[in-house]
């Protein structure tokens, strides 16, 4: 059992907590059993840590029995003292098992392996969102209405952070994300597919509810505060409003690109 703070492995897992760490060792934290239920064979777990109270409880011996050898190769386990355990963990209320992962990398060639396969692709595409929670929504979102992927752009928010792994509630795992994408190279790519670009705009020439959308559709929503840029506005084949009947002038970012969402699927059904 691990007891110290001061144990290297315990210190690296700290360390991860921040984009730096991240971005150097290519690991992120994953925390609590409802989202490392989620994680499928083909992402590869190096290891889990425990709490020695979560250990103990014999409700959770066989979960986590099952869990750690479905995954290939079968990854290390250590228990933690409860008291160390807190200090790892970036919740108020520790979950009681966190697992370290390899992040997973995609390249703009994704989009040609989509459209091999699908008749009507589906893309979300994000440009700058800066709020954990509005890019875990959107992307939890995106799954839900059977999106076929999400493109971030640089400068949106570390999709690794741990608030934003929080908010897809596992999403993460069910979808191929592109981090730190070049938009002007991924909107052309799609645009060579046939695929409409709408692009979420204040100053929309239309509503979602006059497209068709059952055709391939890539969905583009911007920073929370300045919106698109305009040079990917200007790529955009549409640039779409949602009506606004009171007097709010706009939507938070994940609410607005969940309605689109949501509206590719009402169209689709």
């Amino acid at each position: 059992m691990i007891t110290s703070l001061k144990n290297t492995k315990i210190r690296q897992v700290i360390a991860l907590q921040k984009k730096r760490e991240r971005d150097k060792t290519g690991l992120f934290m994953v925390e609590g059993p409802k989202i490392i239920d989620e994680i499928p064979e083909s992402w590869t777990v190096k290891e889990f840590f425990i709490q020695q109270s979560f250990y103990e409880k014999e409700e959770n011996q066989s979960w986590l029995s099952r869990r750690i050898h479905s995954l290939t190769p079968t990854p290390f386990y250590s228990i933690v003292e409860d008291s160390v355990f807190e200090k790892m963990s970036d919740t108020e209320t520790p979950q009681g098992i966190l697992a370290v992962v390899e992040q997973k990398q995609y390249d703009l060639n994704i989009l040609d392996k989509v459209f091999d396969v699908s008749e009507s692709p589906f893309w979300l595409l994000i440009e700058e969102v800066q709020d954990p929670g509005n890019l875990g929504t959107l992307i939890r979102t995106a799954d839900a209405a059977g999106a076929c992927g999400v493109i971030l752009s640089k400068g949106t928010v570390d999709l690794y952070s741990p608030k934003v792994i929080r908010s897809t509630m596992g999403s993460i795992f069910h979808l191929p994300i592109l981090t730190r994408a070049d938009l002007f190279q991924a909107i052309q790519r799609l645009q060579k597919q046939g695929i409409k670009i709408l692009a979420a705009h204040l100053e929309g020439t239309c509503s979602p509810y006059e497209i068709n959308l059952e055709q391939g559709i890539g969905i583009l929503v911007g920073n929370e505060g300045n919106g698109l840029t305009e040079k990917v506005v200007k790529m955009a084949d549409y640039r779409i409003k949602l009506p606004m009947l009171g007097k709010a002038e706009s939507l938070n970012a994940a609410v607005a690109g969940s309605i689109l969402l949501y509206e590719v699927v009402r169209q689709r059904m």
